[in-house]
């Protein structure tokens, strides 16, 4: 396949002098490059895919909605009532790196983050 990309005057001054500094082949030196570019963006993504998939376990996430029946019940012990304080709280510092996540996500796609969070089918939650 061929294609054509316009470049600075300097852009391919630099390359032009690096590529016979090295002895190299222009197009091989260039599809390597990219090729390496490439990969590397997309082992990033694969990472900050993960890290936003992360979140609290599944058995917390029942704990916390038993305790938030209870409460709700107005049958929350001292002990669960800081139980829920602490899951809360954890909920939040995941909730918090997810976005983070999201954030470098969309950058790096170069999109809005709204539009990565349509595109991944992640709701934002409406609290008002």
């Amino acid at each position: 396949m061929s294609l054509t990309i316009d470049i600075t005057p300097k852009l391919g001054t630099k390359l032009k002098e690096l590529v016979v500094k090295k002895g190299l082949d222009l197009d091989h030196f260039v599809n390597e490059l990219l090729e390496k570019q490439l990969q590397s963006i997309s082992s990033k993504e694969d990472e900050l895919l993960l890290k936003i998939n992360l979140g609290i376990s599944e058995e917390k996430w029942t704990t916390y909605y038993r305790l938030i029946e209870k409460r709700k019940a107005e049958t929350l012990t001292s002990i669960e009532h800081q139980q829920l304080i602490d899951i809360s709280n954890e909920i939040e510092i995941a909730n918090a790196e997810r976005i983070k996540h999201l954030v470098e996500l969309a950058q790096l796609r170069e999109v809005s983050l709204k539009d990565l969070m349509h595109d991944l089918g992640i709701k934002p939650n409406n609290y008002v």
